[in-house]
């Protein structure tokens, strides 16, 4: 009876474990050979919780990996169904919701990710390709802000790997033969046709697909390349003009008194617009390499414009335009790197002047809760808004010729900008064509 009754306690014990109740516990019955079975069992039971606990970890693991990774990952099954799916993926491929147990077409609308992880699954070996994809538009579900906002062409390197189940009866270098492309191999032997053949036992039990996003190095590239050119037309013009006029001088222009002098002061003229290059360049330089040190203090903000003022009112004065400042009394003290700031007056300032004809530039703060915003408003030839977000970018110019012949280097406001994040400050510039400029820099008090 006591035989009887304890075989259907292993019995009811086993029943929970195939239910799942893994905490279910079996004790020592009494009777020498079922307690061997018990303990049999015990130790069994053991083992496989403390491998379940094992996995548990290496999957919580593995997640809060996938979750710290900046690249897309995405892992399928044979099917194509999504087993998993890190956020870096869902934010390139601008998808909020869960798309585990989802079938990958269902998630992924591009055909040419799509063309990519097919190929893998049907080959059996890597594929990996850079491709471009557009961002869906403001307001759309799910947009996503890459490095340059939304609404725009995202940069990705995706790789299909294939995942291999039955791979025990091949060897490790068929394994990677089995994940190469040999599609290019003009010479294929015996021992390749036996890999292939045994790489077939192998089936292919999924795919691990990963997007790497190389916008960024993309832009930068497009960049480097755009500032090369730049800095080669910028040195080149003036240095041509210089070597023409000191050319035309050796061949006999110094005779006339009134032409030599001319030519002279041209000289003088792009030698300066040279030298204003490469200092801006170097300052430029200096603050993208972190060099810019900024020691803030306590700054009297009127004092500045009153230097800047004295140091610019020539050049206005001979174009007929007033300098004028708006600052409250509330406000005279600016927590900031003093010849920084100056820096970036000075350069918004004369920028003023520079697309000015008629009226004048205004300086001033206005105060608003805990952020204070300095402007530079001009009256001049204002822009037109398609070119209002590349303002800031080095060379970057609305009118090349009639920057270049008012003495600009195109970088005075790439070199504002970059004061301005120095000082964990923020640039807002409103314009209209015909009706002037304003240039806010927003200051949060409390910095």
């Amino acid at each position: 009876m006591r035989i009887s009754k304890s075989t259907v306690e292993i019995s009811q014990y086993l029943k929970e474990l195939l239910s799942d109740n893994l905490d279910a516990r079996l004790f020592p019955k009494g009777n020498k050979e079922l307690d061997s079975i018990v303990m049999d069992i015990t130790s069994l039971m053991e083992k496989i919780r403390d491998r379940l606990n094992f996995a548990e970890t290496e999957k919580e693991r593995m997640e809060a990996i996938l979750r710290g990774m900046s690249d897309g990952v995405l892992i399928t099954d044979d099917r194509g169904m999504v087993i998993l799916a890190n956020q870096s993926f869902k934010n390139l491929i601008s998808v909020n919701e869960d798309i585990e147990g989802k079938q990958i077409i269902e998630v992924i609308r591009n055909a040419h990710l799509i063309g990519i992880f097919r190929d893998a699954l049907k080959s059996g070996q890597n594929v990996s390709k850079e491709i471009n994809i557009s961002r869906p538009h403001k307001g759309s579900s799910g947009s996503h802000k890459a490095f340059w906002g939304a609404d725009k062409d995202i940069h990705l390197i995706a790789t299909a790997v294939p995942v291999y189940s039955n791979t025990e009866y091949i060897t490790q270098d068929e394994k990677k033969w089995c994940s190469s492309d040999i599609s290019q191999d003009s010479d294929v032997d015996h021992t390749t046709h036996d890999m292939r053949r045994n790489c077939k036992s192998a089936i292919v039990s999924g795919v691990v697909f990963t997007l790497h996003d190389i916008t960024r190095l993309k832009q930068l590239e497009e960049m480097r390349k755009d500032f090369v050119a730049n800095v080669s037309h910028e040195i080149k013009t003036p240095i041509t003009a210089i070597k023409g006029f000191a050319e035309t001088l050796l061949d006999g222009a110094m005779d006339d008194k009134e032409n030599a002098v001319r030519f002279l002061g041209m000289i003088k003229s792009h030698s300066e617009r040279l030298n204003n290059l490469v200092d801006d360049l170097l300052t430029l330089s200096k603050i993208e390499l972190g060099d810019a040190h900024i020691n803030k203090i306590d700054v009297n903000f009127e004092q500045v414009i009153d230097t800047v003022f004295m140091t610019l009112k020539e050049k206005a004065d001979k174009k007929g335009l007033y300098l004028k400042k708006a600052i409250p009394d509330t406000t005279q003290t600016i927590f900031a790197d003093k010849d920084r700031l100056m820096q970036i007056m000075l350069n918004l300032v004369d920028n003023g002047i520079k697309f000015t004809e008629k009226g004048g530039v205004t300086v001033g703060i206005d105060e608003t809760g805990g952020r204070i915003t300095i402007y530079v408003h001009d009256t001049g030839i204002g822009i037109s808004s398609n070119h209002l977000h590349r303002l800031g970018e080095r060379f970057y110019r609305v009118d090349r010729a009639r920057s270049r012949d008012m003495g600009g280097t195109g970088l005075g406001l790439a070199i504002v900008k970059h004061l301005v994040n120095a000082h964990d400050w923020n640039m807002r510039i409103e314009s209209e064509l015909g009706r002037g400029t304003r240039v806010n820099i927003i200051i949060d008090r409390y910095l």
